[in-house]
């Protein structure tokens, strides 16, 4: 199944080499309540494009201000030996992974 996840452009560099690596993020409200890293996923681009929009962007004061494009979201196909966990404290339905997801399970699909 394909999942997809919003990032900002700079970090698309990093990870169509290295893959998406869980961390434990600063711009998220939860990282003082985590203990493991994660990665975070929408069910579908839909969902993908409405987070960006309606809260995402808000994280990131300087995407205002940006001339160039800012994010980016990615499709994913998530091995099938990779758990997905579902995260209610979240809007929509968002999933997350707490294993690497190497670049080639990766693919840049659009940029804002």
């Amino acid at each position: 199944m394909k999942y997809y996840h919003v990032t900002t452009l700079e970090n698309w560099e990093k990870i169509r080499r290295f893959g998406l690596i869980p961390r434990i993020g600063n711009k998220t409200q939860l990282y003082r309540y985590l203990s493991e890293g994660r990665i975070y996923f929408f069910n579908s681009i839909e969902e993908a494009e409405d987070g960006l929009v309606n809260w995402i962007v808000d994280r990131y004061p300087e995407a205002e201000d940006s001339e160039e494009p800012f994010f980016s979201i990615l499709e994913v196909k998530i091995p099938n030996d990779v758990e997905i966990f579902e995260d209610p404290e979240l809007p929509l339905s968002a999933v997350y992974v707490i294993e690497k997801i190497p670049p080639f399970n990766i693919r840049f699909l659009m940029s804002d």
